[in-house]
């Protein structure tokens, strides 16, 4: 899970990366750093020499751990990513853009 807002907002990135770590933090500390690190290896755009977005996690072919239950937090994992940034993306949603920040957002889109 990773957002990719065209527009940044330190707010929403806070509030976007402190809901995953407080999930990942209930299952084991390191969690959270390494697929994080994970998902800014997976999304990094050689071609723009730079990541797309403001990062997130990612993970793949988790296996049982001693440390935590691998499938609670796949579970608790799924049922967050809305949670994770439907707040900002609906306070953002109702503001205006003009239009040149929305042919900046096609622009980036590749559109």
């Amino acid at each position: 899970c990773d957002i990719t807002p065209v527009y940044l907002n330190d707010g929403d990135i806070r509030q976007f990366h402190g809901y995953w770590k407080d999930l990942c933090d209930r299952y084991s500390p390191a969690i959270y750093p390494e697929f994080k690190a994970w998902c800014d290896r997976y999304f990094y755009i050689p071609a723009r020499k730079e990541h797309r977005g403001v990062g997130g996690l990612f993970f793949d072919d988790l296996e049982s751990a001693d440390d935590y239950n691998v499938e609670a937090f796949v579970t608790d994992f799924s049922t967050g990513i809305l949670k994770s940034w439907t707040p900002f993306a609906t306070e953002r949603n109702e503001e205006a853009f003009s239009e040149a920040e929305k042919e900046w957002q096609l622009v980036r889109r590749g559109g």
